[in-house]
């Protein structure tokens, strides 16, 4: 199957814009709207050319509505192109004209947890190579622990963290938080990173908060002729 070209689209899209005429017209329509888009994002483009049939295309991104003033949702990162053909009433060329568009990737940020000392059963654990191994859906984390959420600082980007449960959390714009949870129950930790370009990209980790095992104290009859202040305790184990 052939692969058509930005470039090979552009000629294609002004042959079939012109094919209806005897002779060609050499006008430029206007086109006005972003040159730079973040994967994913819907933009509006206008022409302000009079014309009855406006003929929108895009390559590498999807064209809504009809007329002057429609909107193109860019898909995958890389380059895009945008062309239009106008047409008067009696289907005759009036002006074409195409605009190249940047097509940047969304930042996808990575939530990484501190380890707690007790009482923990973290989603990810430390192996030889330095990997982060997932070992479930939820961190696991003893109330009144602090513990540190960071992701990748990666230059220029900005970052809003949003904490949801109970607990205590220090605020941050930086690319780490610090969260004492408290009680029990399940929290959420949310990242959201704003990039250079202005591309926001999100992540989102679950928490079960476990509370603390008390330490249970009993006491026993001393035997006969003992130490009647004698008692045994039993302390708690953490896992």
């Amino acid at each position: 199957m052939k692969t058509f070209t930005p470039a090979l689209i552009k000629i294609l899209i002004i042959i079939l814009g012109f094919s209806s005429q005897t002779q060609l017209v050499a006008q430029t329509c206007s086109i006005t709207g972003d040159i730079e888009s973040c994967e994913n994002e819907v933009v509006t483009y206008t022409s302000n050319d009079s014309g009855y049939v406006y003929q929108w295309n895009a390559y590498n991104g999807i064209v809504s509505g009809i007329g002057p003033i429609v909107t193109v949702n860019w898909n995958s990162p890389g380059t895009g192109l945008l062309t239009l053909v106008v047409k008067d009433n009696l289907n005759q060329v009036i002006c074409t004209s195409s605009l190249d568009v940047t097509i940047h990737e969304n930042p996808k940020p990575t939530i990484y947890p501190s380890f707690s000392s007790s009482c923990s059963n973290d989603i990810y654990s430390d192996d030889p190579s330095g990997e982060k191994e997932d070992r479930g859906p939820c961190f696991s984390v003893c109330d009144s622990t602090w513990l540190v959420y960071s992701t990748e600082n990666n230059i220029g980007s900005t970052f809003v963290w949003n904490v949801t449960g109970s607990a205590t959390v220090i605020p941050s714009t930086s690319n780490q938080l610090q969260v004492m949870w408290t009680g029990s129950g399940t929290g959420l930790v949310e990242v959201t990173e704003t990039d250079s370009n202005g591309c926001i990209g999100y992540n989102t980790i679950c928490v079960d908060i476990l509370p603390k095992p008390q330490a249970a104290i009993s006491s026993n009859p001393a035997p006969s002729g003992g130490n009647k202040c004698m008692q045994h305790a039993r302390y708690p184990v953490y896992k």
